[in-house]
């Protein structure tokens, strides 16, 4: 178990928690509301979770990194151009990258 960690169970990512019938009873009929009460238990969950914020919020900007890098990596193909290159090359693959994704 990680530090900071309770002993609670995280629900895996993207998959919804099961919601009691008590909820679905205070809610009415429609599956948008059932939805919105399992993606209001769950945020609830994480945070309740972790005792320490700062865990949650490292855990994102390393998935960030990671989506970015590979975005970088996959859009101008880095990897297999720097061979050879200098420094001033990954700015320009930098720059290329910046302007032509946002």
């Amino acid at each position: 178990m990680l530090p900071g960690m309770k002993s609670k169970q995280l629900p895996l990512p993207g998959m919804p928690t099961p919601v009691t019938p008590s909820e679905i009873e205070n809610t009415s009929s429609s599956p948008w509301l059932v939805e919105d009460a399992n993606r209001k238990k769950n945020r609830n969950l994480i945070l309740e979770t972790y005792d320490r914020l700062d865990l949650v919020l490292k855990i994102l900007i390393r998935q960030m990194r990671k989506y970015f890098v590979l975005d970088f990596n996959a859009r101008t193909d880095y990897i297999s151009k720097k061979r050879y290159k200098g420094k001033d090359f990954y700015m320009l693959m930098l720059r290329y990258y910046i302007t032509n994704r946002f």
